[in-house]
């Protein structure tokens, strides 16, 4: 797992291709989709501010999918996945790969194929930056029932080994 953010002196594109470089290299693990999900995801966080473009973003996302794609052939090893997804609360893009389409998620998901959703909703996402402190809410014993949440959109495409 790798957190990726802006460092002084060199652009996030930089960064990027750098966190592509690691994910190359990386070991993973795989059998239960929980713990591939725990062993095999990238945590990327871009800060808010920042003058990334949906085409900057996919364009990570799919060098990302080739590195692990990659790592697929040189083990062979067929049925894989890609998939990458905003965790909106953290701020964070995650990207992972996984023995199975049936992903590690407990919630409602929307899968696309189409990687502008993703990098479109990440650079919308108000908490790049971290969660507001007025966004707390101290009246936590209200009996009002918690709202479902919306399904959880994931990018999912297959990998070739």
């Amino acid at each position: 797992m790798f957190s990726l953010v802006e460092k002084e002196g060199r652009t996030f594109v930089d960064v990027f291709s750098e966190t592509v470089a690691a994910i190359s290299a990386d070991t993973l693990t795989f059998g239960d989709t929980r713990q591939e999900a725990l062993e095999n995801t990238w945590r990327v966080s871009i800060g808010s501010g920042s003058d990334l473009t949906v085409e900057d973003v996919c364009s990570f996302i799919e060098d990302a999918r080739a590195a692990y794609q990659s790592i697929a052939v040189d083990l062979q090893a067929p049925n894989l996945w890609f998939y990458a997804w905003v965790d909106e609360m953290a701020g964070q893009l995650r990207l992972s790969i996984s023995s199975s389409d049936a992903l590690p998620f407990t919630g409602q998901i929307s899968t696309t194929a189409d990687a502008p959703v993703i990098a479109a909703e990440l650079l919308a996402s108000p908490y790049l930056g971290g969660i507001p402190f007025s966004e707390f809410d101290e009246d936590c014993d209200n009996d009002l029932p918690e709202p479902e949440p919306p399904a959880l959109n994931v990018y999912l495409v297959p990998l070739a080994g």
